[in-house]
């Protein structure tokens, strides 16, 4: 499990001539799920060292209360200190729990969306009807 500690300093040459410049790094504490005990989990997160958990794989954050971040395999499950910190490593917004933060990436982005006719709780969305949907050909119902 990795400890917080100050931000390491580091020299290093700017030139040929000798001159160093001191670098400070930004702190890092990402936890992968399979790394940790459960003891340890919610230890960090009583200590509100984890906030946001995420996907590898997708490379989506979310709270840790989000249904679809519960239904994730747990060796893709990784753990952030903060959104700011996820963001940073490139992971973008959940659409489900973080609807505010996912419509304003998506507005920045400029990515199309596909809508899903599953998008409530219930995985049918009211606002279609069976009507709409595709019907199958003629020849193969007979």
């Amino acid at each position: 499990m990795e400890k917080h500690r100050e931000s390491p300093r580091l020299l290093v040459p700017l030139c040929l001539c000798g001159t160093f410049a001191q670098l400070n790094f930004i702190r890092i504490t990402m936890f992968h799920h399979t790394g940790l005990t459960k003891r340890e989990l919610k230890s960090l997160i009583d200590k509100r060292a984890i906030t946001i958990g995420g996907n590898i794989q997708l490379k989506i954050y979310g709270t840790l209360s989000c249904r679809s971040g519960k239904r994730m395999k747990k060796e893709n499950r990784i753990f952030f200190e903060s959104e700011e910190e996820a963001v940073s490593k490139g992971y973008r917004p959940c659409g489900h729990c973080m609807k505010t933060e996912y419509r304003k990436w998506r507005e920045k982005s400029n990515e199309p969306v596909l809508e899903s006719c599953h998008a409530d709780e219930g995985g049918i969305n009211p606002s279609r009807s069976s009507d709409n949907w595709p019907q199958p050909p003629v020849s193969a119902m007979s």
